[in-house]
Order: structure tokens, then C-alpha cells, then sequence
């Protein structure tokens, strides 16, 4: 077929770190990546042949830090990324195929070409005394 496929990427990554007192850390976070395109062997199309490259965009912020005296712990974070061109395997009877989003969606010939996680998460920890006791923490 005389395919070719030639990429390059930058993918930056930066962190900014803050604390505003000795228990408590501040930060923020921007990130992007890359996962390289290519060909799929298991295309039983010539527009499935070709695989883009899938391309993320994230970033988080949040604080860490200790409260009452160093005997309990807590983490908050907001985070969320950002992918173009998601590229998922699946296997189904004994074949393996490798699919886009942005591909058709089902039968209703809708494309997605962009996928968005976003959440929060927050623990908070009780620090025993004694450090041989077992910890317990919560996340949510």
C-alpha cells in the first residue's frame, strides 16, 4: 500500500508550588501529551487505516496539609484533561480492532472528536500517634 508516517510532538510540562505555611502546600499543574498515530492492521476499511495521533491537555490544582497540630491530613484536588482523537483497542470474538472517537459513534453517525474527564478528589487522614497503628483514611 506505500504507507508512511512521519511525527514529532512537544509536550510541555510545568508546576508551580506554594506554601503559605509550613503545613500547607498549594499547587497547580498544566501538562500536555501525546501518544504517536499510525496504521491499524485490523482495519477492515481504507479510511480505518490511518490512526491519528491522540493529543491531551490537563491540569490539576489543589492543596495538601496538616491540621491540628500535625494529627490529621487532607488533600484537595480539581483536575481535569482534555483528548483529541481518543484511540481505544477493543477486542470482541477473537478480533482485535483499534478504534477512534472520532470515528462514527454507534448508528447515529455522530463523531466525537474530543473527550473531557473532569473531577475532584479530597482525602482527609487522622495521623495516629503511635506511627505502628494502622492508618484510615477517606477519599471521595
Amino acid at each position: 500500500l506505500g504507507l508512511r508516517s512521519e511525527e514529532t510532538d512537544f509536550s510541555p510540562k510545568a508546576t508551580l508550588q506554594w506554601r503559605p505555611t509550613d503545613d500547607t502546600t498549594a499547587f497547580a499543574t498544566y501538562a500536555e501529551g501525546f501518544k504517536s498515530g499510525g496504521f491499524n492492521n485490523f482495519s477492515t476499511t481504507a479510511e480505518g487505516i490511518e490512526v491519528k495521533p491522540e493529543k491531551a491537555t490537563s491540569w490539576e490544582v489543589g492543596a495538601k496539609g496538616n491540621l491540628l497540630a500535625g494529627s490529621f491530613s487532607y488533600a484537595l484536588t480539581l483536575f481535569q484533561m482534555e483528548m483529541e482523537d481518543l484511540q481505544l483497542q477493543s477486542i470482541s470474538h477473537g478480533v482485535i480492532s483499534l478504534e477512534r472517537l472520532g470515528q462514527e459513534y454507534g448508528n447515529s453517525r455522530r463523531r466525537l472528536s474530543v473527550v473531557k474527564l473532569r473531577g475532584a478528589q479530597f482525602r482527609e487522614q487522622p495521623v495516629p500517634e503511635d506511627r505502628d497503628e494502622p492508618e484510615f483514611a477517606q477519599h471521595w
